[in-house]
C-alpha cells in the first residue's frame, strides 16, 4: 500500500510540473526580450491620441479597424495637445508581458440568453481580448507595441482569433509599416 501512494504522489508531481510548463507565459512565447521594433514610415497622432493601430497589414488613425480580428497598436509615452510624429526607425524592446482585455457590451434587446447562473440571473459571458505588450526600453516617445486577439467569449467558432497573436501572426498585422525581430 505505501508503494501505491508513492506511486500516485509521484505521478500527481510529475503531471503538475508538466502541465505547468505548457501554460502560456511570456517565458514560453516563442519571442523573447531583447527585441527591436522597427518601424518603417513615420507615424503622426493627432491632438489627444496615444494610438495608431494596424490590422491585416493597413495602418489606422482612428476606430475603423474590424473589431471582431486580431489588431496590433503602437502606444505613445505622452499625451499632447499638438500633433505627435514617432519618427521611422528602430526601437529597443527590453519587455513582453501578457494581458487580458475585458470587452464592454450592451445586451440586446430581444436575445433570449437561457443559460441561467444558479441564483437565476443570465450568464452573460463578456468577451475578452488576450494582449502582449512589448514595451520599449528608452524613455523616448515610443511606449509600447500591444498586439491582441480577436475578442472571444470563449467559444470554438472563433477560432484561431481569439488566440494572443503568434511573433508571425504579428508580421502580417503589421505588413509592411514595421517588424518586431
Amino acid at each position: 500500500m505505501p508503494h501505491a501512494k508513492i506511486t500516485f504522489a509521484l505521478g500527481f508531481a510529475i503531471a503538475t510540473l508538466t502541465g505547468c510548463q505548457l501554460v502560456d507565459t511570456p517565458k514560453n512565447y516563442p519571442a523573447q526580450a531583447p527585441l527591436q521594433f522597427t518601424l518603417h514610415h513615420d507615424l503622426t497622432f493627432a491632438p489627444g491620441t496615444l494610438r495608431f493601430v494596424f490590422q491585416e497589414g493597413e495602418g489606422y488613425k482612428g476606430s475603423a479597424i474590424n473589431q471582431w480580428r486580431e489588431h496590433c497598436r503602437i502606444e505613445l509615452r505622452y499625451l499632447a495637445d499638438a500633433p505627435q510624429t514617432l519618427p521611422a526607425g528602430r526601437y529597443s524592446i527590453d519587455r513582453i508581458q501578457f494581458g487580458t482585455e475585458l470587452i464592454a457590451q450592451t445586451p440586446q434587446p430581444g436575445l433570449v440568453n437561457w443559460l441561467k447562473t444558479s441564483d437565476g440571473d443570465a450568464d452573460y459571458a463578456a468577451p475578452i481580448m488576450e494582449l502582449v505588450h512589448f514595451y520599449s526600453a528608452a524613455p523616448d516617445a515610443f511606449y509600447r507595441l500591444t498586439c491582441a486577439s480577436a475578442p472571444s467569449d470563449g467559444g470554438t467558432a472563433d477560432y484561431p482569433y481569439f488566440m494572443r497573436p503568434s511573433p508571425a501572426r504579428i508580421a502580417e498585422i503589421l505588413g509592411d509599416w514595421a517588424r518586431l525581430d
